[in-house]
């Protein structure tokens, strides 16, 4: 009987990890749109940042034309 009783269990005790295998399952799903949205981001944002980071200079050099290093880059 006992015998009979494991081999019972063993259905339920495969069922369970299928279960925790769905449960993974849906994790790495939810990790994965996760990432791309992190990545879609973090695209975005190196974008953005790098567009600044030009704006800023563009700027700088045309706000400052009485500085002598701007005055220099000018010349040449």
């Amino acid at each position: 009987m006992t015998l009979i009783w494991n081999h019972y269990f063993d259905p339920i005790s495969v069922f369970a990890p299928s279960g925790s295998l769905g449960k993974t399952t849906e994790k790495p799903s939810s990790k994965e749109k996760e990432k791309t949205s992190s990545d879609s981001g973090s695209k975005e944002g190196s974008d953005k940042r790098k567009r600044n980071r030009v704006t800023e200079k563009v700027l700088n050099a045309n706000s400052n034309p009485s500085s002598p290093s701007a005055a220099k880059r000018r010349r040449t």
